[in-house]
């Protein structure tokens, strides 16, 4: 099978990015023709401002420049994974004027939010998701702190939506999880053409050794306040018997780094960004996982890295999290915000080592039984294979 995918990236890295390289990486492992098609937001630097206005809507020069791409390589399948900015909605009528069938993944929920996170003001916000047009996000301003900026996010999800793009355009959408399956069909996306597909690891890091109750609690993530790394200082604040490393960087660095220093915060530690095998590293080496986030994630990728080195997960119960980490089985859940809640689950667990063990042992059963590459690829398989039967030719007969 020839498959294009395609993949807009934002100007800062993001979980996004290692999904697309991930997904065509494996794709190519198991025998397709194979091409990717990449821009970059970066480029919209060299843009002047009516330009990048509507690229919004509808970019004409990109594409026409991805017409000639389908052209030239003639796919049978186009997988889209961003377009936003610069390939805008504009790329998808391209691949219909040619019949070619389009799959699109939501890694977030930019069509409903333009802020693309359900996150306002510390708190979780889908005001936008009850609305036709999102008035509420250009009143806060929550693209780029901007009400123009972010009544043009708004106008090109509204406007494609009453031309019909998002119904006539995609053959599938692909989401992560059941929550985003019914956020986006509540929105208005044809029920029909939205199929759940979980995350995967392109390589197996392999579970730690079997009985290893770990040294530290241990955060992975951006340092940002809708991942609940302040409400996670505080709880740790109060935990001082137990360490806590955490791994990553962001706009809250410095107020991290700041916060140690001003309690004298012996048991937590800050490492910044590490290559990705130190990670695994020291994902094996903790008692569990914690992933505080206070805003709905689309999918937990840390969480399914713990999974697999066989270590157990302390979340919040918000978006996909609670349908990847089970009560009593891989780890354990509490209320988005809740301090004390978050500190209960911890201290029970870290009571019971022989508990710890299981969990982590548990966890790695869940992994090899949602979310091994090998399965994941029989998902995508079924997923294009059901969206190509449109296109075949119909029999006489």
């Amino acid at each position: 099978m020839k498959i294009l995918v395609v993949h807009n990236f934002y100007i800062e890295p993001g979980g996004e990015d290692q999904v697309f390289r991930a997904e065509a990486q494996m794709l190519k492992e198991n025998g397709h023709d194979v091409r990717t098609y990449e821009e970059h937001n970066s480029r919209a630097k060299m843009m002047g401002r009516f330009k990048i206005a509507a690229s919004f809507i509808w970019n004409k020069e990109s594409a026409s420049k991805f017409g000639k791409e389908l052209d030239d390589f003639k796919p049978d399948l186009v997988h889209f994974h961003n377009i936003f900015l610069l390939l805008s909605p504009a790329v998808y009528y391209e691949c219909k004027k040619r019949r070619i069938p389009v799959v699109q993944s939501l890694h977030n929920s930019r069509l409903i939010c333009p802020a693309a996170r359900f996150f306002r003001d510390g708190h979780l916000c889908m005001e936008c998701a009850a609305k036709n047009f999102p008035w509420p996000g250009v009143q806060y301003r929550c693209y780029h702190h901007s009400r123009l900026q972010t009544f043009l996010v708004g106008l090109m999800s509204f406007w494609h939506r009453q031309t019909g793009t998002w119904h006539k355009q995609i053959d599938a959408y692909i989401v992560f999880s059941e929550f985003y399956r019914q956020v986006f069909v509540k929105w208005g996306l044809p029920k029909e053409k939205i199929v759940i597909k979980p995350h995967f690891l392109i390589k197996d890091p392999g579970s730690r050794p079997a009985g290893t109750l770990g040294e530290y609690a241990l955060f992975v993530g951006r340092l940002s306040a809708d991942k609940g790394i302040r409400k996670l200082l505080n709880t740790f604040l109060r935990l001082k018997d137990l360490r806590l490393i955490i791994i990553g960087d962001g706009e809250e660095r410095a107020y991290v780094e700041e916060f140690i220093k001003k309690h004298s915060c012996k048991n937590i530690r800050l490492l910044g960004q590490l290559p990705h095998l130190e990670v695994m590293e020291h994902i094996k080496r903790s008692k569990f996982v914690v992933v505080p986030s206070e805003v709905a994630e689309t999918f937990g990728l840390v969480v399914l890295e713990s999974f697999a080195c066989g270590v157990p997960v302390v979340a919040s119960k918000l978006g996909a999290l609670p349908e990847m980490v089970k009560e009593r089985g891989n780890g354990r859940l509490f209320m988005p915000g809740n301090g004390q809640q978050m500190i209960e689950m911890i201290l029970g667990i870290c009571s019971d080592p022989q508990k710890l063990i299981a969990l982590g042992e548990q966890a790695r059963k869940t992994y090899e039984l949602r979310y091994t590459k090998e399965k994941n690829y029989q998902q995508l398989m079924d997923i294009y294979k059901l969206v190509m039967e449109k296109y075949a030719p119909q029999s006489d007969h």
